[in-house]
């Protein structure tokens, strides 16, 4: 599959239908196929800017997703679970793990594995590249190119409680309409405020490492 963040969620890819009754414009609902399991996923779109998924399903057999979208963009995810396996590539299978966890895409193909039995639960973040660099450009002007290393930063220091408090009110929007776009927006603008902000203070102390993550996986995120 290629193409930009809106691809990343195919309802064929998690074996799910759309549930029309539940979604509204942009805010759209998906019930996993009854031979598949049983459970939701979430997709809320804001164009080709960021995408929201919010995950909670037990799958009734094992199945794999495959991935491969020719775009570049920061995935920051919270996971509830420790049930899904991942690989990128050739490379070796790798158990996922809960807590938060962040990726800056590179155009690599990688595959997902659920478990027949084994609940999945997570919200994940998928930030295009222009949304991203004018983030930091209007927070770092000259300094732009440099403060990409929050993410490296990020990767290290995943597990941060204000950023599980800020995904537990991303989950817990009940708001509609323009008011639930402008609110998970400005929640997503707090975590990437949060994580410069911090990095910048770990590079005050110089304790943190200034190398930018670029196409390797820093922690398992689903699907990708």
């Amino acid at each position: 599959m290629r193409g930009t963040i809106k691809d990343y969620f195919t309802p064929d890819l998690f074996h799910a239908v759309y549930i029309p009754e539940r979604s509204r414009e942009n805010d759209s609902f998906y019930r996993l196929l009854t031979e598949y399991g049983h459970g939701e996923v979430r997709k809320i779109d804001f164009n080709d800017f960021f995408m929201i998924l919010i995950a909670d399903f037990t799958p009734a057999v094992t199945f794999e997703r495959i991935t491969d979208i020719q775009c570049d963009y920061i995935e920051i995810s919270q996971f509830e679970t420790d049930t899904s396996s991942y690989k990128v590539g050739g490379r070796r299978m790798k158990r996922v793990e809960q807590g938060i966890c962040c990726f800056a895409n590179t155009s690599k193909t990688s595959y997902a594995y659920c478990e027949a039995g084994k609940p999945v639960r997570f919200v994940k973040i998928l930030i295009g590249k222009d949304y991203f660099d004018s983030f930091l450009k209007v927070r770092y002007g000259d300094s732009y190119d440099h403060s990409r290393n929050a993410m490296d930063y990020l990767s290290r220091n995943p597990n941060l409680p204000e950023l599980n408090y800020i995904f537990r009110q991303i989950k817990d929007c009940r708001a509609i309409g323009t008011a639930r776009q402008i609110y998970l927006e400005s929640k997503v603008m707090e975590i990437l405020s949060f994580v410069t902000h911090h990095y910048q203070e770990g590079q005050n102390k110089s304790i943190f490492p200034s190398n930018w993550i670029d196409g390797t996986f820093t922690f398992f995120f689903f699907g990708k």
